[in-house]
């Protein structure tokens, strides 16, 4: 018999900004940035019986 489970902690952080200008009706510009950022901990086990 094998038996294993894990455990996992993460945090997500997401920001993101948007700068949009219309030149004229048919012609528009846009920029967008976005940062992401991840932090996890991951703790995986298994035993044998």
């Amino acid at each position: 018999m094998y038996e294993s489970y894990g455990d996992a902690l993460v945090y997500n952080n997401s920001l993101l900004a948007t700068l949009r200008t219309v030149i004229s009706p048919k012609v528009t510009n846009e920029l967008k940035v976005q940062h992401l950022y991840i932090r996890g901990k991951r703790a995986q086990q298994a035993i044998a019986q």
